[in-house]
């Protein structure tokens, strides 16, 4: 069963209220390793990103001394018409994800979280994916918008629990090399939002053989990201020492 924002949510220092000020990092990891751990479990590509994910969050919180006994719960964005061409806009949904940063082992870890976006797949399929759009239909603009704003100047994300913890996309680039006339594009980054009461966003773009990762926070959630982009490079090595034993082991 997918874990249900709201209900039994760790709190985090990612989860605070955010200011206007921002901090950014970035970092690329090498996207044949993700591969090889994909094939030799059987997840996906985008499990074994959230894997490498949770360890590097684990670590982070772990030697802020931080960790919860709860596991993190991550907002998963996905297209929802990822074959249709368009112009502009995007049509898109979200899954949640338990990140079982709790767990020691990080093959257990990436196991559990290929079950967990399993089951939240399975859920999303039977609810549809436009209850985004529905909310849209039936909450007018103004007070959508009003709301925001007065939940971002109460402060109150700094006392209650958050609906969930972090925002993790994964989103599949070109394989081929970009130029725009005889600039060629040499990797590709972007970022996510981030919002009040979840003040960490990583998002990765996969570019030719590189996944690029960025990381957005504020000096409140997250005051230095690239001690999480460095922590996102042991955490794949982690994973792939382990998935190297469990391979092995009788």
């Amino acid at each position: 069963m997918p874990p249900i924002p709201l209900h039994h949510i760790p709190k985090t220092s990612f989860n605070v209220s955010i200011s206007a000020e921002r901090t950014f990092a970035m970092t690329s990891l090498p996207l044949v390793s993700l591969k090889e751990i994909k094939r030799a479990v059987g997840t996906t590509l985008n499990d074994v990103y959230l894997a490498v994910c949770a360890g590097a969050l684990r670590r982070y919180l772990s030697d802020r001394g931080e960790l919860p006994r709860r596991p993190l719960v991550a907002s998963v964005p996905v297209s929802t018409d990822p074959g249709v061409s368009r112009l502009s806009g995007n049509h898109v949904d979200n899954f949640y994800v338990a990140l079982e940063t709790h767990v020691p082992d990080p093959l257990d870890r990436l196991r559990r979280i290929h079950g967990g976006a399993m089951s939240a797949k399975e859920v999303r399929q039977l609810l549809g994916h436009d209850l985004l759009e529905q909310r849209a239909d039936v909450v007018p603009p103004q007070i959508f918008h009003s709301t925001v704003r007065l939940w971002s100047r109460s402060h109150v994300a700094n006392v209650l629990h958050p609906p969930l913890n972090v925002i993790l996309s994964n989103v599949a680039g070109p394989k081929e090399t970009i130029s725009i006339g005889p600039v060629i594009v040499d990797a590709l980054y972007s970022v996510g939002p981030i919002l009040e009461g979840i003040g960490l966003n990583i998002t990765a773009w996969s570019y030719q053989d590189e996944l690029g990762v960025s990381l957005l926070g504020c000096p409140q959630s997250v005051p230095d990201p690239w001690v999480i982009a460095d922590a996102l490079h042991d955490s794949l090595d982690e994973l792939k020492c382990s998935v190297e034993r469990g391979i092995h082991e009788p």
